[in-house]
């Protein structure tokens, strides 16, 4: 009998044809079960492909999958499945996200609502007032920081070359890529910062960035930075940040993710109050949600389970299975 993959994903939002094309993919490997597993099947199951951990598997069932060895994310940070003990020796695979030219639009899109001031003159028109003479910022001969060069951070930098930007890079490895020819390594961050006009947080949240964001950092910085996160809420320290805002009026945070999120009926509020600024700009953690979004996060993730489980569990990846 083969192994079983159980997708416990429940979200309306994945297809029907996503979910045949994702048994295509895997079944050739493995048995592929939906969110309802029998209990007959639990202990075939070698692998979970998930994409919101915590709620779709619960600790009691968790404990039953007795051989499972890979939960596969659909997400490029795993930190939602690790911040929890997961039964010895599973290991937890992450998706490089197939949705990384909509998270840099988008990232273009809040960096230059920062720089046009769009949300202030919005908001002063509807006053009634007309700030003609407001100045705006000029993109072209700025230097912006891109922390994090995985898929995400190489997609914002192709775009922001095309506006005449200057990138620099910081990723774990110091070499160039992706056409962004200055890179520093994370530990030189600090050193870097004050070179910067903007900076995009595009890395994942691990214990080494956590906090990475805090009160020194942000006084490396220009008064006038432009700082973006579509990473994880928690690589920025969320005090140094409000104090920082409120001393420094010229300063943006254009933010899509948060440290706290509500469940449905909750209004949304932070730890510390920053949506109440005004150089604050906020979207509700929707950088990569345009339509098929969650269809390709999902295939995506399949293709990498196929190979893991193919290379694990057959010793070999048949060319068949390499499409």
């Amino acid at each position: 009998m083969k192994p079983v993959v159980w997708v416990p994903i429940r979200d309306e939002r994945l297809s029907p044809e996503a979910w045949r094309r994702l048994c295509r993919i895997l079944e050739p490997v493995a048995e592929v079960v939906g969110p309802d597993l029998p209990e007959a099947l639990e202990p075939r199951v070698v692998a979970l492909l998930v994409f919101k951990f915590r709620e779709e598997v619960s600790p009691e069932k968790l404990r039953r999958l007795r051989s499972l060895r890979w939960i596969q994310a659909i997400t490029a940070g795993v930190d939602h499945i690790l911040k929890d003990p997961l039964p010895q020796g599973v290991q937890v695979l992450h998706t490089p996200s197939p949705n990384a030219d909509a998270i840099a639009e988008h990232v273009l899109a809040l960096f230059l609502a920062a720089a046009k001031r769009i949300v202030f003159h919005t908001e002063a028109m509807r006053r009634g007032a007309f700030p003609q003479g407001t100045e705006s910022r000029r993109l072209k001969g700025a230097t912006l920081l891109v922390v994090g060069l995985g898929n995400i951070g190489c997609a914002v930098a192709e775009r922001a070359r095309c506006l005449g930007m200057r990138i620099i890079g910081i990723r774990r490895r110091p070499r160039p890529k992706c056409g962004v020819r200055t890179v520093f390594p994370l530990d030189k961050l600090l050193q870097v910062l004050p070179r910067a006009d903007a900076v995009v947080l595009a890395l994942p949240l691990t214990s080494e960035t956590e906090g990475l964001i805090g009160e020194e950092a942000l006084a490396r910085m220009k008064p006038d930075t432009i700082l973006i996160n579509v990473a994880r809420g928690r690589i920025i320290d969320a005090e140094a940040l409000y104090r920082h805002l409120q001393s420094h009026p010229n300063f943006v945070a254009a933010l899509d993710v948060w440290w706290r999120y509500p469940v449905p009926g909750e209004p949304f509020r932070q730890p510390v109050p920053l949506e109440t600024l005004p150089n604050v700009i906020m979207t509700p953690h929707v950088a990569p949600v345009v339509p098929g979004f969650l269809d390709r996060m999902v295939l995506a993730a399949a293709r990498r389970l196929r190979r893991k489980l193919a290379q694990s569990l057959y010793s070999a990846t048949p060319k068949s299975l390499e499409s």
